[in-house]
């Protein structure tokens, strides 16, 4: 697919203005990893026998670790970013002319209906 080939839909407002994926992903993430495991690290190593603070320590605990859950949260929204542009990529170099193989894996024999699946499970939620 040529650049000149793509549609641009100017009228329409973009879903989000800011997205970060991929390489980028795991860069934003790798600080709050290690510098969250750090902090957490130190205040499991000091803190819990001489913890004098005002904050209850449960919410120091909390917050203390929610730094490097998100570091590998972005790591791993980036590293599945990564696996699924090579897979495009792939997908793009074994079907050239069959673009929309490459987005979404279609199963050949065709599609089922799922809505009395879908109405069964919205169902069951809201008992």
């Amino acid at each position: 697919m040529q650049e000149s080939d793509i549609k641009r839909l100017d009228a329409r407002d973009s879903i989000s203005e800011t997205t970060i994926h991929g390489f980028r992903s795991v860069l934003l993430g790798a600080p709050f990893l290690v510098i969250g495991s750090f902090s957490t690290v130190l205040m499991f190593k000091d803190g819990v026998s001489g913890y004098m603070g005002d904050m209850p320590f449960w919410l120091l605990i909390l917050l203390t670790c929610s730094f490097p859950l998100a570091g590998l949260l972005f790591i791993g929204h980036g590293l599945s970013g990564l696996l699924r542009q090579k897979r495009t990529r792939n997908l793009q170099q074994r079907y050239p002319n069959e673009a929309w193989k490459w987005d979404y894996p279609w199963d050949p024999a065709g599609i089922k209906d799922t809505s009395l699946r879908r109405m069964r499970k919205v169902f069951r939620v809201a008992i």
